[in-house]
């Protein structure tokens, strides 16, 4: 009974739930009132509103919806959406299905036409991976409106959008002159980007070159074990070679504002020195180890002053680290936007997450993430390795 009531009130209201693609933040505001979250920098500008029950994530380009993502909420959710301080949160209470109401065919079908009046059919591909997939068209407005039955939200998005805005030509070159393949080696990282300033493990460290900072993951397990296990003592120098001995997985770049960097270019300088300084140590003392720590405290506050990323930079970090066809995956997360690709029989992913402004690309590490021809060489390899013993 209680569902009949919420899917009742649902759709009573429905005219009033829709945001309608190409309305401006200020038209958004009008239909649903002060918005929960809302951001806008040089190459984004996203909103999170609360309505009757209803959150809707709204992307904008160049002043005008193109893209909204409509969830119906549990009652109780509403007051934690509400409640929660950080935008990040909200979104993650969205992205949860457990705090959501499935909607009804009939709720979707209205939501769909209340954005494009106009005949709504089935897309290619439709339901592959569960996802309801349909489109519209209206003159020169294309419109795909998509439903996840499993995570309960519903994505109606303009498959045309205009342009939006782009980086300049400086920022691409920098970008496709710092990036490297996944699989490099930590002295090939070393070359191009210099020193770390923060290395905490012997699987990852942060660099920093102009205002990029990049995040490098390695796959470096034997290393890590011996550290873990008390039988290697985590100097500098165990952790420079641990990594020197792995390659890379995964890497997160962010850009932080140029003013924020000038704040802590000292303090950058100081912990690459610091490294540099203590690289062919065996040990450090109390003291040595606390600076260490301290480099990797200190720097967690870039995070918070991060510049959003427009299409054709994101684009620049996709083909510089694999010159590949990369393809969007759709519907993955509120908020974030996902690319894969194939390169040398493994699969590649990559993420940008609209509101932490954070690029993360990375190997497959499932079996589905290699060709069967790649499956075969690591077997037949692992077979040649065990017969050395004998």
């Amino acid at each position: 009974m209680r569902y009949f009531v919420l899917f009742m009130v649902a759709l009573l209201s429905t005219s009033s739930v829709y945001a309608r693609l190409g309305d401006s933040y200020k038209g958004s505001t009008k239909r649903f009132g002060k918005a929960l979250n809302y951001f806008k920098d040089k190459y984004a500008e996203v909103g999170l509103f609360e309505h009757k029950g209803f959150a809707i994530f709204v992307i904008y380009r160049n002043g005008r919806s193109i893209e909204e993502s409509y969830v119906l909420l549990l009652p109780e959710v509403k007051t934690k959406l509400k409640t929660e301080k950080y935008f990040a949160g909200k979104i993650k209470l969205l992205n949860d299905p457990y705090n959501l109401e499935e909607l009804s065919e009939k709720y979707r079908t209205m939501l769909r036409r209340a954005n494009l009046r106009a005949d709504w059919k089935l897309s290619d591909g439709n339901n592959a991976n569960g996802i309801e997939k349909m489109s519209a068209s209206n003159g020169k407005i294309a419109v795909s409106g998509n439903y996840s039955p499993e995570r309960r939200v519903l994505v109606i998005k303009n498959e045309n959008p205009p342009p939006g805005p782009k980086a300049p030509t400086k920022e691409i070159e920098l970008t496709k002159e710092l990036c490297l393949p996944l699989g490099s080696n930590f002295i090939d990282y070393m070359d191009k980007l210099g020193t770390p300033y923060s290395i905490s493990a012997p699987e990852y460290c942060f660099f920093h070159k102009e205002n990029q900072i990049s995040l490098v993951s390695f796959q470096n397990e034997a290393m890590n074990q011996k550290i873990t296990s008390g039988k290697v003592d985590p100097s500098i120098r165990d952790l420079l070679r641990g990594l020197d001995g792995g390659v890379s997985i995964d890497v997160q770049y962010y850009f932080v504002s140029r003013k924020v960097l000038d704040e802590y270019k000292k303090h950058l300088e100081n912990a690459k020195t610091h490294i540099n300084k203590y690289k062919d140590r065996d040990k450090l003392n109390k003291e040595e180890k606390m600076e260490l720590l301290m480099n990797i405290y200190q720097t967690g506050t870039f995070k918070h002053h991060t510049e959003s990323m427009p299409d054709n930079l994101i684009s620049a970090f996709l083909t510089a680290t694999a010159d590949s066809n990369w393809q969007p995956i759709p519907l993955q997360k509120i908020g974030e936007v996902y690319f894969s690709t194939w390169k040398n029989g493994r699969r590649l992913y990559a993420s940008y997450d609209i509101i932490y402004k954070l690029l993360i690309i990375k190997l497959g590490m499932q079996p589905e993430d290699y060709k069967p021809e790649e499956i075969k060489k690591f077997r037949e390899k692992s077979q040649s390795e065990a017969l050395k013993g004998f």
